[in-house]
């Protein structure tokens, strides 16, 4: 009984230190949403807790998912978590170890070896989203350099 009363005590005042530092949190999309219900359901046949996860229990859970489901998934875990402001369970050498097995991550093809090496060191969320980035911008400039050729073109005629 008293401990339960000293929990209730820790969390009300987590709750409040949460609350003081005005963090600006992020709504889940529709497709985070999806992965997370996958993941509940995953904790529930096997009779794990979903959240707070556990990063065993996320690792687990991604090594159900195909290569393509993994990292969108953990993204999805982690931003629960950011959420209601509790530690990341992705962000941990277990996780990045299941990561690192299930999903292939490619240089950004402009970059030098020293870029290479260090990027290989950062977690692989981060390092798909920076490659969906670079692949955006180079995807954008290419379309750029294409319009300025055609109108360069057009002015030649």
């Amino acid at each position: 009984m008293l401990l339960q009363v000293i929990d209730q005590i820790q969390n009300y005042n987590e709750e409040h230190i949460r609350q003081s530092l005005s963090v600006e949190s992020q709504e889940l999309s529709d497709a985070q949403r999806r992965h997370l219900e996958a993941f509940q359901k995953f904790c529930a046949i096997h009779g794990l807790r979903p959240f707070p996860a556990a990063p065993a229990v996320v690792a687990a859970f991604l090594r159900t998912l195909s290569a393509e489901e993994c990292i969108p998934a953990a993204e999805a875990i982690a931003a629960q978590h950011d959420v209601v402001g509790l530690a990341n369970p992705v962000a941990t050498a277990a996780v990045r170890a299941v990561l690192e097995s299930r999903v292939s991550i490619e240089y950004p093809k402009s970059w030098s070896k020293e870029d290479r090496r260090v990027f290989a060191s950062v977690d692989p969320v981060v390092r798909s989203i920076i490659l969906r980035r670079e692949n955006e911008r180079d995807r954008a400039l290419r379309t750029k350099q294409n319009e300025a050729a055609l109108q360069k073109k057009e002015i030649e005629k």
